[in-house]
């Protein structure tokens, strides 16, 4: 008992010793702090490219120190700077895929932020960030809801299996962004949604894992999202019931790859299906901001 009671203070002691030096050595250095209170995301107006909304869900920061990974942080937590002043600094803009938060991943699409900052000892420096689209982002599709009713009406259509279709609420509050928003309800007599972009001809790559489909949404249930294309549908996520406006990143690529297609056609569009949960009397689901890109 003596003897491993000894061993055991020893081990402890190697320990203790390990850390205060690891700590003398961090502290000897001239650490400093970067806080990022807010993000946003500048979409730049471009001629015949309906980008216009730069709504975001950036949940984490993935921190380079002088071209050396220090980690990811969750927005709004100081970063330690353990650097000479003053430092490269490389923030990439982190996200959860599919809504969950152990698919966390930096989002692709949008540009590393690259600066040099300077600060002294123990300093908390805060920054507001602006990330932008990388050059090479394809937006394939997007629609906003603003177009209802005008010459141009809208991209989207109730699919021939669907119980039910959609409308198009208007007003003040009735959308994310601007005054539109596309609604579709379930009840018990109409238990069954399936509405789809009219257009199956998005040519989205095969075989990439950089498809996805941004999103807006409010809903009381859950409601699925996927690809189609000549009558298969395939399944791509599943969101979850949020009651305030919120933003999704859904991976489109696996159900891309997955479509039986012509191989002289490799193009599909997508659909949002809805089956009405039995907890609720009247399902509701609001969309608005539908954006797939790719490279």
């Amino acid at each position: 008992m003596v003897r491993v009671f000894t061993t055991v203070f020893l081990l402890l002691t190697v320990v203790l010793l390990h850390n205060s030096c690891s700590k003398e050595k961090l502290m000897a250095k001239n650490a400093f702090f970067l806080k990022v209170p807010e993000v946003s995301v500048y979409v730049p107006p471009s001629v015949g490219t309906p980008t216009n909304s730069g709504s975001h869900k950036i949940t984490d920061l993935w921190l380079y120190v002088n071209g050396k990974f220090q980690g990811a942080y969750q927005l709004g937590r100081q970063m330690p700077i353990v650097s000479e002043s003053p430092a490269r600094i490389d923030i990439l803009a982190g996200i959860n895929r599919n809504g969950l938060n152990d698919k966390k991943g930096d989002y692709q699409f949008y540009d590393r932020l690259t600066f040099d900052l300077s600060g002294s000892k123990g300093e908390v420096i805060e920054k507001k960030l602006q990330f932008t689209y990388k050059a090479s982002t394809n937006i394939r599709f997007f629609e906003s809801f603003e177009g209802f009713g005008s010459t141009t009406g809208i991209s989207m259509k109730k699919s021939f299996n669907s119980d039910t279709t959609f409308s198009i609420l208007s007003g003040n509050n009735a959308a994310f962004e601007g005054s539109r928003c596309l609604n579709i309800t379930v009840d018990g007599t109409r238990r069954f949604a399936n509405i789809e972009t009219i257009n199956s001809n998005f040519a989205l790559p095969f075989n990439s894992e950089y498809v996805f489909l941004e999103l807006n949404y409010k809903c009381n249930q859950p409601f699925d999202v996927g690809v189609y294309k000549n009558g298969s549908y395939i399944i791509a996520g599943g969101v979850n019931v949020s009651s305030e406006w919120n933003k999704i990143y859904i991976q489109l690529s696996t159900a891309v790859s997955t479509l039986p297609l012509n191989p002289n056609d490799q193009t599909c569009g997508l659909y949002f299906r809805v089956i009405k949960s039995s907890d609720v009397s009247l399902g509701e689901v609001q969309l608005d901001n539908v954006k797939i890109v790719s490279y």
